[in-house]
């Protein structure tokens, strides 16, 4: 019986124990990479782009939106920049329309293309020509004066319940 038992339990480690061994293969780092600060930004304001890849390597972005093109600089191509300690960032202003800018990153030394960062330019400006975002639910005051008036109308039952249990412990 024990060996049995013993038999199992080996049985069991072995199939949970050769299975992550295979997946523990290291895969190589990727190439070169690019990571911009921001999804979603306002229009015509500033956010910056990150090309990460081997030190000492030269990189570039390119910025593509419909319409208008995001500015580097006043340019579409970045200019080149040495990533040093393995990273070039780059500030980007974002045009006055909306709508997805694409950008991609270059290691031009190696000849890499890094992949594609996509920013969504947005309009949050209110109506009356705030630049707060408009959040929040219109029917704010209702929910208030309802949540008041419930309020009141509990506290009103309670009251009168005292009032007669008063008359009821009087007579």
């Amino acid at each position: 019986m024990i060996r049995r038992t013993l038999a199992v339990g080996a049985l069991t480690v072995a199939a949970f124990a050769v299975p992550a061994a295979a997946m523990a293969d290291t895969y190589p780092a990727q190439d070169a990479q690019l990571v911009c600060s921001s999804q979603e930004t306002p229009m015509v304001t500033e956010f910056t782009c990150t090309v990460t890849g081997e030190a000492g390597h030269d990189a570039t972005i390119q910025t593509e939106f419909a319409g208008h093109d995001a500015s580097i600089a006043g340019a579409t191509m970045s200019s080149t920049q040495t990533m040093t300690d393995g990273t070039a960032t780059w500030t980007i202003t974002a045009p006055d329309q909306t709508g997805p800018i694409t950008i991609t990153g270059f290691d031009t030394t190696a000849e890499i293309t890094t992949n594609s960062a996509t920013v969504m330019v947005v309009d949050n400006t209110s109506a009356d020509g705030d630049n707060l975002p408009v959040t929040g639910a219109e029917n704010t005051g209702l929910l208030i004066a309802g949540a008041v008036a419930l309020v009141g109308a509990g506290g009103a039952v309670v009251v009168l319940a005292m009032r007669r249990r008063n008359t009821d412990d009087e007579a």
